[in-house]
């Protein structure tokens, strides 16, 4: 609970400087859950076709530790035989594991890259803004008189400090 206060907090904390940074955090969350979505459903896909090599794997294994099998296997040479189809169905087991794996890594790297641009753009423009020297990135009421603009707020002596009372 007081991990998602402190999220939370963080969050009001960057809205008030930058929307931008969470519309950002948002769509890598709608890119990740999205891609997990698909990713889910790409695996459940495969397992129809793993299943099929599984029930190829599990014949040929009864089939040679079966005893009465054994006699034949020798007299025909099937070995060999058997081997190639034993060896064929892991090759086939093999290559939908690896597109499964390769989707979560492509996930691994669009997530990875998205955070990658999401820290880049904001830590620019933290830096940027703590470069200029401003506490808070947006302008203030002061700068805001200084270019002929308003302020959006109307400002009333009770709300400012003797510091900014001086300045105006």
């Amino acid at each position: 609970l007081s991990g998602l206060l402190g999220v939370v907090w963080y969050g009001i904390i960057i809205i008030k400087n930058s929307w931008v940074i969470i519309v950002i955090a948002i769509i890598q969350t709608l890119v990740n859950a999205r891609m997990a979505y698909w990713l889910s459903q790409k695996h459940k896909d495969c397992h129809k076709e793993v299943g099929k090599y599984s029930k190829q794997t599990a014949y040929i294994s009864r089939q040679v530790m079966d005893r009465r099998a054994g006699k034949d296997i020798r007299i025909y040479q099937m070995q060999k035989w058997f081997l190639q189809k034993y060896e064929n169905a892991l090759n086939g087991m093999d290559g939908i594991y690896k597109k499964i794996h390769d989707g979560y890594f492509l996930k691994g790297m669009a997530d990875a890259l998205i955070l990658f641009l999401l820290n880049g753009f904001s830590y620019t423009y933290l830096i940027l803004a703590l470069g200029k020297g401003e506490k808070n990135p947006k302008p203030s009421r002061a700068a805001a008189r200084k270019r002929g603009g308003s302020a959006r707020r109307s400002l009333s002596a009770a709300s400012l400090s003797r510091r900014d009372a001086d300045r105006l």
